[in-house]
């Protein structure tokens, strides 16, 4: 059965897991580990992309974001890509480095936001790589710790998370310690790593009587599923889909990227304006609604350049 394609909805929350190749390590040392955060940190600032919980496993990673100025699918593809050739280039390998493509699950945040962040924040010590909720608490490549206040970034902001703990950096810090040390509860006893009904209710549960709308790409109750799918239908629809003018996107991309209009939809083959071709080319395809065909007209090449170009400016945006 093909996949279904993604649901992109500004403001919902999303659980983000990606895993290396056949489950091999894509963090060999803390260099690696460092390189991805910074990067991470980076395109976060970049995108406007919120995010509340984080942790680096051996052979995966796990991130809670909220879709924010630019959907998660920009940030994930900029962070992946440059992950994958910066660790080939650095252990001199070649290939891909994850395995298919990563869960992005679409989270009801009023029933598993917290859920969520024990969930993400406790799997270095499901992975066995901390013994004690101290040493959890000095590992860095977590966000437990920084949660914590052991570690500080510009790019994580704890207070989203302390702020449901109370008032007073100190009390909320000592409530939400307790509140990870508790372990999961009854209500998490269902699988944080993928959608659908079953995981949504829970492993032990059976098929209920009733009707239930689930979705594998979601974790939430029927009722946000509805507005999930509705959501969708909506976005499918060309008549409810908002469309960005070609004038607009190219005067983003030249002032983002300081090169002049008529260097973007010219020939000149100047590094940085080919580089801003190749945005201004997916971000047409991406936002506007035109085809291929359309966009080779309007920048005046050949169709399957156009195509090329597309996916190279989805690899740069």
């Amino acid at each position: 059965m093909p996949r279904k394609p993604r649901i992109d909805a500004p403001g919902i929350l999303y659980h983000v897991i990606a895993r290396g190749i056949e489950r091999r390590p894509i963090f060999l040392d803390d260099t690696d580990r460092q390189f991805f955060l910074d990067r991470l940190g980076g395109l976060l600032g970049e995108t406007g992309t919120p995010i509340y919980s984080f942790t680096l496993i051996p052979n995966h990673f796990h991130l809670l974001l909220r879709r924010g100025e630019s959907p998660i699918a920009r940030l994930m593809s900029r962070l992946l890509t440059g992950y994958a050739m910066y660790f080939n280039r650095r252990h001199d390998r070649t290939g891909h480095l994850f395995q298919n493509r990563y869960k992005a699950l679409l989270c009801q945040e009023d029933r598993y936001f917290l859920a969520l962040v024990r969930y993400i924040n406790l799997n270095p010590a499901r992975a066995g790589m901390v013994k004690t909720l101290d040493e959890l608490s000095r590992y860095r490549y977590a966000s437990h710790c920084y949660i914590m206040g052991r570690q500080r970034v510009e790019w994580f902001d704890a207070e989203p998370i302390l702020s449901m703990f109370g008032t007073g950096r100190g009390r909320a810090r000592k409530a939400y310690a307790e509140f990870i040390a508790s372990g999961p509860n009854g209500e998490e006893c269902l699988d944080l790593d993928g959608g659908g009904l079953l995981r949504t209710l829970g492993s032990a549960c059976r098929y209920p009587k009733q009707k239930l709308a689930y979705d594998e790409r979601a974790i939430g109750a029927g009722a946000f599923v509805e507005e999930l799918k509705e959501l969708e239908a909506k976005a499918k629809d060309p008549d409810n889909s908002p469309k960005r003018s070609a004038e607009a996107i190219l005067g983003e991309v030249s002032a983002r990227l300081g090169v002049p209009v008529g260097q973007i939809t010219g020939k000149t083959k100047e590094r940085q304006a080919v580089k801003a071709r190749r945005i201004y080319a997916y971000r047409l395809s991406a936002e506007t609604g035109l085809s291929g065909s359309d966009i080779a007209k309007h920048l005046s090449i050949h169709p399957a350049t156009a195509s090329k170009m597309i996916r190279a400016g989805s690899k740069l945006s």
